[in-house]
């Protein structure tokens, strides 16, 4: 009865003895991620830039649309203006031709009226553009 008993190898030391082959697979693991990660990070930092540099495109072509449209308005506001001069001129032109002078004399000074009032709210509008 002298048996010998091998001391029973521990379950501990077999799996550790399994797994020993996957090490390598496991730093090969490891490494890739941290590829992957920086890649990631790097990725991320170019679509920030192309990101920036939409929005920098956007505010600009922005700003040119408003002052496109500013300038759109402004040539609509003289066209109106000049039209409106020569449909009141023209009136005021025949009314004294039919030599109603005190009926165009009343036109006339509305007339004058109107155009200086439109001169001075283009400067003033003018000035509060400049101060802005």
């Amino acid at each position: 009865m002298s048996e010998e008993k091998k001391p029973d190898a521990s379950p501990a030391s077999d799996d550790l003895d399994k797994l020993e082959p996957l090490i390598p697979l496991a730093k090969q693991f490891l490494i890739n991620q941290s590829r992957e990660l920086e890649s990631r990070e790097k990725l991320q930092e170019k679509e920030m830039e192309i990101s920036e540099m939409q929005a920098k495109r956007n505010f600009e072509y922005d700003n040119k649309s408003l002052e496109f449209e500013r300038h759109k308005y402004d040539r609509q506001f003289w066209l109106l203006l000049f039209i409106t001069a020569i449909v009141l001129g023209t009136a005021v032109g025949l009314i004294f031709l039919q030599r109603n002078v005190e009926a165009g004399i009343l036109l006339l000074t509305h007339v004058v009226t109107l155009i200086i009032g439109l001169i001075g709210g283009a400067g003033w509008h003018k000035a509060n553009e400049s101060d802005e």
